[in-house]
């Protein structure tokens, strides 16, 4: 669950194949400012993978919700 104005939040995804800890490294300056991704890793078997940034894709999805 993700919190944002007093609001919570979840995602749905289809399947979770599994649960790793990985070491986060930056995007490069040329990327930065691409919207919800955060960094990048690379996996066990080379490739890599993006890191979803949930906080600014909630902030995107409710940035025009009044609250009562």
């Amino acid at each position: 669950m993700i919190s944002f104005s007093n609001r919570e939040m979840g995602f749905v995804v289809d399947k979770l194949l599994q649960q790793k800890e990985i070491v986060e490294k930056p995007l490069q300056s040329s990327l930065e400012n691409v919207k919800f991704i955060r960094g990048a890793t690379i996996l066990g078997n080379g490739s890599v993978c993006l890191v979803l940034d949930p906080p600014s894709i909630v902030q995107f999805l409710f940035k025009n919700i009044k609250t009562r």
